[in-house]
C-alpha cells in the first residue's frame, strides 16, 4: 500500500506547474541579518519617522484614483515585451486635477513633466478643473484607439512647451481599486487589485509601483492558472488515495482527503510564485524606470504591518527573505546594466 501511495504521489507532483524563471533566492546569512535589520527598526520605533520611509511622490497630492493610473500605466507601458500578444495603445503620459486651473502632469516621457498643466490638445483649449481631466481621457482615448499621435500646449511657469506624443504599446492589464479595508493587493489572472488602504498608505510612487509590478508579474506569468491546476493535481492525489483505501476495505470516499489534497496542491508553488512575482516585477520596475530600492522598502513595510512576519512564512516568504532577495536581484540588474546585457529574467532550464 505505501509503495501505491507513493508512486500517486509522484505522478501528482509531476503534474504541478512550476515557476518558469530563475528568481534570484538569498542565502540564509543575508536573510537572517536582514530580519534582524527589520526587527531592530520595529523595535526602535523609526517607522514613524519621516526619514524611515521614502519621501511623498507628487502624486500623492492628487485623488488615488489618478494617482494608479498614472503609476499602474507608466508599469503597463515598461511590461509591455512581457505580455505577447496581450497589448493595448496607450500614451507615456497621464495627468490629475486638484483646482480650477488645468488638468496637471503627474507622469510623462519627456518632454513633460510632473506639474506641467495641459492648456491645449490638438489644437484644442482644455477645460480646467475636473472637466479638463475627462476631456484629456475621452478624447485622448479615442485617440489611442485610432492610433494618432497627441499633440499637447503644456504650461511651465511662464513658459509654453508643445510635446508629441505617439502611440506605445501597453500591457492590456485592467487596474482596479477596491475599498476592503485592508493593506493588500492581488491579481486574479486578468486585473491588477489594489486595495486603497495600501495605495493611501504608499505615498511614494516608485513603492506604489513595485506593488504594482508584482502584482502584474502574477498575471503575466499565469501563476492563477498554475495554482488551479495544481490544485487540480492535489485532489487527483487525494481521490486516488481515497480510491486505494476504498478498495483495501478501510471505508468509502469521503472526500476529505481529496479536498486537503487540493488545498496541499495549491500551496505547492505558492511561496516560489511570490519569489518570482518579486523577482520578475524588479525587472519590470526597472524597465520603467522606477527605483529598484522599492522592492525591499515594500518588503520592510510590510514587516510594519505585521512583526510576524519578519521571520514566519506561510502562502508567502517572510518579509526578510523577500527583502534580501530582492536585494540580491537588485544587484544582478546592476551587473546586467553595467555590462550591457538585456534587463531581462533569467529563464529556468526546461527538463
Amino acid at each position: 500500500m505505501r509503495s501505491l501511495l507513493l508512486t500517486a504521489a509522484l505522478l501528482a507532483l509531476a503534474g504541478c506547474a512550476a515557476p518558469s524563471t530563475a528568481y534570484t533566492v538569498a542565502t540564509p546569512d543575508a536573510v537572517a541579518q536582514e530580519a534582524a535589520h527589520q526587527e531592530s527598526i520595529i523595535n526602535s520605533g523609526q517607522w514613524a519617522k519621516a526619514a524611515a520611509r521614502a519621501p511623498d511622490s507628487f502624486s500623492s497630492q492628487f485623488a488615488p484614483e489618478q494617482r494608479v493610473i498614472s503609476v499602474a500605466e507608466r508599469v503597463l507601458i515598461a511590461a509591455a515585451p512581457f505580455c505577447g500578444n496581450n497589448l493595448m495603445n496607450a500614451y507615456a503620459l497621464n495627468v490629475g486635477t486638484r483646482d480650477p486651473g488645468p488638468p496637471v502632469v503627474l507622469n510623462a516621457a519627456p518632454p513633460l513633466r510632473p506639474g506641467d498643466r495641459i492648456i491645449a490638445m490638438n489644437g484644442r483649449a482644455v477645460p480646467g478643473g475636473p472637466q479638463g481631466y475627462i476631456f484629456l481621457n475621452r478624447e485622448g482615448g479615442n485617440l489611442t484607439r485610432t492610433g494618432q499621435p497627441l499633440q499637447l500646449t503644456a504650461q511651465r511657469g511662464r513658459q509654453h512647451i508643445e510635446a508629441t506624443y505617439e502611440v506605445v504599446p501597453a500591457c492590456a492589464f485592467n487596474i482596479m481599486m477596491e475599498d476592503n479595508n485592508q493593506w493588500n493587493a492581488y491579481a486574479d489572472g486578468d486585473t491588477v487589485h489594489l486595495e486603497r488602504k495600501l495605495v493611501n498608505d504608499l505615498r511614494n510612487d516608485d513603492d506604489l509601483a513595485f506593488v504594482t509590478a508584482h502584482e502584474l508579474a502574477h498575471n503575466l506569468l499565469s501563476h492563477v492558472g498554475k495554482s488551479q491546476q495544481n490544485a487540480m493535481a492535489g485532489a487527483a492525489l487525494g481521490l486516488g488515495i481515497e480510491a486505494i483505501i476504498s478498495a483495501l476495505g478501510g471505508g468509502g470516499m469521503s472526500g476529505d482527503i481529496a479536498r486537503a489534497g487540493a488545498g496541499m496542491g495549491q500551496m505547492s508553488f505558492s511561496q516560489e510564485f511570490e519569489r518570482e512575482a518579486d523577482y520578475v516585477g524588479l525587472y519590470i520596475l526597472a524597465a520603467a524606470g522606477y527605483d529598484l530600492n522599492a522592492g525591499p522598502r515594500v518588503a520592510r513595510r510590510i514587516a510594519e504591518q505585521d512583526p510576524r512576519a519578519i521571520r514566519y512564512a506561510s502562502s508567502h516568504p517572510s518579509s526578510a527573505d523577500r527583502a534580501a532577495s530582492l536585494m540580491a536581484t537588485i544587484e544582478e540588474i546592476r551587473r546586467k546594466e553595467q555590462s550591457g546585457a538585456p534587463l531581462l529574467p533569467n529563464m529556468a532550464k526546461t527538463k
